[in-house]
């Protein structure tokens, strides 16, 4: 269905003072209740007007709904709109997901600051990812029990010592094996064997 000119009609007939009464509930009610379209349909024309100020526990529920659905720039629109003041950890950790999904790892990282758990260090890794640091992508997944690609960045990093603390026994052969050719191959050594080719 189309709610626009359920609103417009709302406007005529009583002005701006009852539009703005009926859009929270009813805002409300498209994002908990209504299906994928009907809710980007309008969630989507609100992201684009400043018109209307809207609780903040809306826009952040707004945001959230946004964002799964992969409307990630969307999504940061309307929490950068919200008025939460002090920030509780659940706006935090969403915003950093958007900030990711947007390609700002940096942005994702400042969400997180002093942040700690699980949650918070899979956010890190994926930002260290963006940035291309796997040596500190692989020690944040160790610090967030998900050792599963902790091994591979430690091992991209060039941290072999460490990824023998990862449960990875592939990796740590991998590692093992990196380290001893390191050790055998010294630089001079790889210099004249490429002035040779």
């Amino acid at each position: 269905f189309d709610e626009t000119p359920i609103l417009d009609d709302i406007y005529e007939q009583d002005g701006a003072e009852a539009l703005n009464e009926a859009t929270v509930p009813f805002l409300s009610q498209l994002t908990e209740n209504a299906d994928d379209v009907t809710f980007l349909s309008f969630a989507l024309l609100q992201t684009e007007s400043d018109d209307m100020a809207l609780p903040a526990a809306l826009e952040v529920r707004m945001a959230e709904r946004l964002y799964n659905l992969g409307f990630a720039e969307q999504a940061f629109s309307v929490l950068d709109r919200a008025k939460t003041g002090s920030r509780p950890e659940s706006v935090r950790l969403l915003r950093a997901k958007v900030a990711l999904a947007t390609g700002l790892p940096h942005r994702a990282m400042i969400e997180v600051l002093n942040l700690s758990g699980p949650e918070v260090s899979q956010i890190r890794a994926r930002a260290m990812l963006q940035n291309g640091d796997f040596e500190r992508a692989g020690q944040s997944l160790l610090a967030s029990e998900s050792p599963e690609g902790a091994a591979r960045n430690l091992w991209l990093g060039g941290a072999w010592d460490q990824v023998a603390s990862a449960e990875d026994p592939q990796y740590r052969r991998l590692a093992e094996l990196s380290a001893e050719l390191a050790q055998q191959v010294t630089p001079v050594e790889t210099d004249r064997y490429l002035r040779s080719l």
